[in-house]
């Protein structure tokens, strides 16, 4: 996640090009619609690159502008709008307010129950950027006030949703909650409702729990539900190495200051890049492919820290249920793409620096959008 300052130039050639492939211009003028930190001009260039195509509607100057244009009708098309419209944001709006969500879902008459999980997945993406250098700038409120509003978005929204259907939401209400950094009440309800169910927890929810803690109790707690509960049949757990739990463990137990225990628990393994790099304060220079994994997950977090993000953010960010994880994948050299020449040819064109500083930030329809809906936090 680098200031995106290529952006402009790149519309400047699709637009001049006519023959560009339409993935191409969509992708552009995607990028170019959640970065806020450009003035109102890139709408020019986004009306530029899709024209007067049916993506034009996704594309608007407010949320609500947008769900104006959306079809009366269901239809998978609408579905994939909206999908689009909550990548959308403004200086006012970094993400879509759940009352203009509520109503596109009436809108199209699509079935609330599959969409949901869309506005859900949305929010961690939009809020992380709050903290963007070239971001804040941009904003007209502060990015705790943001995320404060966002966590107040999640409540409405539960209100609409019947405990049915909540019941396979809670592993995303999890991740939204924290990723407004000021609900962990919210967070841990959910969580334990999770838990309730009694269900092996598959990874990506075990990520979700341990980044919602707040405080070491409450990460505590919440890994004695993970490691007490059975993981999903298909996940690999080899004897003798850190698995992937462990490693979410570590991370979160650095984020929260607790570093002598999160070396504890590192040191009873082989050496493992993916996460050791937060406990890294001197560059490691050993050969062998998990110190490359280590120097350049800090490579990365350097480039994030710089531009603005704290650990909590660059945790997320690098993780592998990040949206994300694709554009970071960019970074490695080819041996992690699946090649394998040897790992310190591809590295000697990378500078040596010191590492970053990590030190942690001290009804009949199965799912309504009626507002008197059964509460699922009451």
């Amino acid at each position: 996640m680098v200031p995106p300052d290529g952006l402009r130039a790149a519309a400047a050639v699709l637009i001049a090009y006519p023959e560009a492939p339409p993935w191409a211009r969509n992708r552009v003028a995607g990028e170019l619609s959640a970065n806020i930190s450009f003035d109102d001009s890139r709408w020019d260039d986004i009306s530029g690159l899709v024209g007067a195509s049916h993506w034009s509607s996704v594309y608007q100057r407010s949320h609500k502008e947008s769900v104006r244009l959306l079809p009366t009708n269901p239809s998978a098309l609408a579905g994939v709008k909206l999908g689009y419209m909550l990548r959308v944001r403004y200086p006012d709006a970094p993400f879509m307010p759940v009352d203009a969500f509520v109503h596109a879902v009436r809108r199209t008459g699509l079935d609330a129950s599959e969409v949901v999980w869309m506005y859900l997945r949305s929010l961690p993406p939009n809020l992380v950027r709050l903290d963007l250098d070239w971001e804040r700038a941009r904003l007209t409120r502060t990015a705790e006030e943001h995320r404060a509003n966002a966590a107040d978005s999640l409540r409405e929204l539960e209100r609409h949703i019947s405990p049915r259907v909540m019941s396979s939401l809670h592993s995303l209400f999890v991740g939204a909650y924290a990723a407004t950094r000021v609900a962990p009440r919210d967070s841990l309800r959910h969580w334990a409702a999770l838990v309730r169910q009694g269900r092996p927890i598959p990874l990506a929810s075990v990520e979700r729990g341990l980044s919602s803690a707040r405080d070491l109790d409450t990460l505590h707690r919440i890994w004695h539900d993970i490691s007490t509960s059975p993981p999903p049949e298909r996940e690999h757990v080899r004897p003798g190495v850190l698995n992937v739990r462990e490693m979410y463990l570590v991370h979160h137990l650095v984020r929260l200051g607790a570093l002598d225990e999160a070396r504890e628990l590192a040191d009873k393994y082989p050496y493992n890049g993916n996460a050791r790099w937060v406990l890294e304060t001197e560059w490691p220079e050993e050969k062998g492919q998990e110190y490359v994994h280590a120097r350049l997950n800090l490579r990365r977090a350097g480039i994030l820290i710089d531009n603005g993000l704290d650990l909590e953010a660059v945790l997320y960010i690098l993780s592998l249920h990040s949206p994300f994880f694709q554009a970071v994948l960019g970074l490695r050299p080819n041996y992690l793409r699946g090649k394998d020449p040897a790992p310190e040819a591809d590295e000697e064109e990378l500078p040596v620096e010191d590492p970053p500083s990590l030190q942690p930030a001290s009804s009949a329809d199965p799912m309504t959008l009626d507002p008197a809906a059964p509460s699922a936090a009451s």
